[in-house]
C-alpha cells in the first residue's frame, strides 16, 4: 500500500495574515463576490475597529461592554441619576436650584419630565409694572401694586426689576437691595427715585 507524504503542518495548516486591511465598509460584507478567507478576516477586523472605536482593529478598547450602564443606569429614576449631578441626594435640603420639589426620588425620567411640564403649564405667574409718582426712601415700606400677595421670603417667589435691572432680595443674613417685609410689601435699602419703573414678577 502506497504511503503519501504531506508537507502541511497539521497544527498550523492556515498561515497568518502577512498584510491586512481594517478599513472595509462592513455593509458590503454579505454582498462581496470575490470571497476568500483574507477578505473575510478583513471584514471582521473592520467590524471590530468600528465596534471599539479605536484607531486599529487590534487596539485594546477603552471600555469593556460590561462597563456600559444598563437601561436603568442610563435612564432610570432620580434615585440613581443624582450621581451625575454631584448631589448627595435628590432630596437635598439646601438646594441651589429651587426650594420647590416637584420630582420624587423614585420617579422615572419620563414621569419626572411630565411633572415638570405640568408644573410649568399650570404655574401662576403675574407681572406688574409701576411708575413711581413719589420717591421711596430707603427703609420705608412700599406696597406691591395690583393687590398681589406672595409668600414673603428670600425672593424665591418674586423678582423685582428697577428700570430693567434685576434687584437682589435680602437673604436674611446678607443685606442686599430690598427685603420682603410682608406678603404685599417690600422695603428697599436704597432710595428709589420718582418716575422710576419697578417691574414685579410674582410667582404664586
Amino acid at each position: 500500500m502506497a504511503i503519501f507524504r504531506t508537507f502541511l503542518d497539521q497544527a498550523e495548516q492556515v498561515s497568518g495574515s502577512f498584510v491586512y486591511d481594517d478599513t472595509f465598509t462592513v455593509s458590503t460584507a454579505e454582498s462581496y463576490l470575490a470571497k476568500n478567507l483574507e477578505s473575510d478576516l478583513n471584514y471582521i477586523r473592520s467590524q471590530l475597529k468600528a465596534v471599539t472605536g479605536e484607531t486599529n482593529w487590534y487596539d485594546a478598547p477603552q471600555a469593556a461592554l460590561s462597563d456600559v450602564p444598563d437601561e436603568q443606569g442610563m435612564s432610570g429614576s432620580f434615585a440613581n441619576i443624582y450621581t451625575f449631578t454631584g448631589m448627595d441626594d435628590r432630596n437635598d435640603t439646601t438646594p441651589i436650584y429651587s426650594s420647590t420639589v416637584y420630582v420624587a426620588n423614585d420617579d422615572s425620567l419620563e414621569t419626572a419630565i411630565g411633572k415638570l411640564d405640568a408644573a410649568i403649564t399650570t404655574a401662576d405667574v403675574d407681572k406688574e409694572v409701576e411708575r413711581l409718582l413719589v420717591d421711596v426712601n430707603s427703609g420705608s415700606t412700599h406696597t406691591v401694586p395690583g393687590s398681589h400677595s406672595h409668600a414673603a421670603g428670600d425672593g424665591s417667589d418674586m423678582d423685582i426689576y428697577y428700570n430693567g435691572q434685576l434687584l437682589q432680595s435680602n437673604t436674611g443674613v446678607e443685606e442686599r437691595d430690598y427685603l420682603e417685609t410682608s406678603i404685599d410689601e417690600v422695603t428697599f435699602t436704597f432710595k428709589v427715585k420718582k418716575n422710576s419703573y419697578l417691574t414685579y414678577i410674582i410667582r404664586q
